[in-house]
Order: structure tokens, then C-alpha cells, then sequence
């Protein structure tokens, strides 16, 4: 299908945000429809943070490297390089995603880079959505996952920490509160091999964050 083909000029001057993808396909029933949908929904600092969550996360982590005194920092910051040098394969069905996961969290902050232990988390559908759902530990998610493309899934939801109701995304249609924004999370999940994904998070300020999930 060319998606860009089927445009007109006007369309493309008031939608420049549409073509973020450069291979907009339709593959396993989300069609470019349910691709826009999803992503319009985001703010555009959202749209302009994960744009380059990838590139800044790397950036940070080198600068860890050559500036931390901390071993256990250095440690982690070389981990989530080496995650993030795994080449990307393409995901074959949403199925292959469901089911129960082992996932952890490598994040940046003031302090260095540091990970978490293994957790509980699952992907299920809840009607026609495809649902991602950390529901173990301190720290919490839980969004709709969404394919872009052979290779990408969008995330959109929100993090939440144990004790609290579980966060929900608000789009700007929703008229959200200052604090209902800072809890959105959005992110893209690629496959690494078999049994083996990563979703990296736009930045919440100046701190980066990332999944690694296992079987």
C-alpha cells in the first residue's frame, strides 16, 4: 500500500506529524488509521521527547561512563549500552507478545545509571486492545501497545507506584491537569531475538528510563 500516494498536498502541510514513520505499513490488522489515532493522542513535547529517547539516553550513558567514580554506576551505564547495541528484529504477530514476562528497569538519573531486579509484568488484550501491564514492585506501568511499523510498537500509558490506582494516559483531548501529564508515559518496544524486547520511555526531565523484558 503507498500510504503517501493516496495524499494531497493540503493533507500533508496540515498533518506534517503523521509521516513520523518512514515505513507506514498495515501488518497483523492495525492499519495506518489506528497508527494515526494513537499517535495524535500524544502532547508534542511527547511526540518531540521520544523522538530522540534513544539517542539522549546514549549520549547520557557515555557521559557516565567518563565522568562517574561509582562502580556500580559504571556497571549499569555499560548494561543498558550493551542492551541498547543489540541489533532490532522484526515482530512477527501481536501474539508472540502476550503472555507473562520477566522485565526490568534501567534508568538514568542525578546519580548515575542504575538498574532494578527482574519483575512480574504480562501483556493481554483487553478487547481489541493490546495491553502492557507492570503490576509488581514499587515502580508501576500500565498502557496500550500499538504497531508502527515490522519493527516498533508505540506505548502510551502512565506510571504509577505501588499503593496508588493504576495510571491511565491523558491525551490533550482530555483537558489534563499540569500532574496528569507528568504521569503519562510513552515509549517504543523493539524486539531483540527471541523471548527478548526493550521499550525505551521518552524522558521524564532529565532522567531516562528503559524496559528489558524476558521470558
Amino acid at each position: 500500500m503507498n500510504f503517501c500516494r493516496n495524499l494531497h498536498l493540503p493533507v500533508l502541510l496540515l498533518v506534517p506529524f503523521f509521516v513520523t514513520v518512514s515505513s507506514v505499513v498495515q501488518v497483523q490488522g492495525i492499519g495506518v488509521s489506528a497508527v494515526k489515532a494513537q499517535e495524535t493522542t500524544l502532547h508534542e513535547r511527547e511526540q518531540k521527547a521520544l523522538a530522540t529517547a534513544e539517542e539522549a539516553l546514549k549520549s547520557q550513558l557515555q557521559e557516565i561512563k567518563k565522568t562517574t567514580k561509582d562502580k556500580e554506576s559504571l556497571t549499569a551505564a555499560e548494561d543498558m549500552l550493551a542492551v541498547l547495541a543489540k541489533p532490532r528484529v522484526p515482530i512477527a504477530t501481536d501474539e508472540e507478545l502476550q503472555g507473562s514476562w520477566q522485565v526490568r528497569s534501567l534508568q538514568t538519573g542525578q546519580y548515575g545509571a542504575y538498574t532494578y531486579p527482574y519483575f512480574k509484568c504480562g501483556i493481554s488484550t483487553e478487547g481489541k486492545d493490546l495491553i502492557f501491564h507492570k503490576s509488581t514492585g514499587s515502580q508501576r506501568r500500565k498502557g496500550t501497545l500499538v504497531r508502527v511499523d515490522e519493527n516498533r510498537y508505540l506505548f502510551t500509558g502512565a506510571a504509577y507506584v505501588e499503593g496508588d490506582p493504576v495510571g491511565r494516559y491523558y491525551a490533550a483531548k482530555d483537558n489534563p491537569t499540569e500532574e496528569q501529564i507528568n504521569h503519562n508515559s510513552v515509549g517504543h518496544l523493539y524486539k531483540l531475538g527471541k523471548g527478548h524486547y526493550l521499550i525505551i520511555f521518552a524522558p521524564s526531565g532529565p532522567n531516562g528510563e528503559m524496559y528489558e523484558m524476558k521470558k
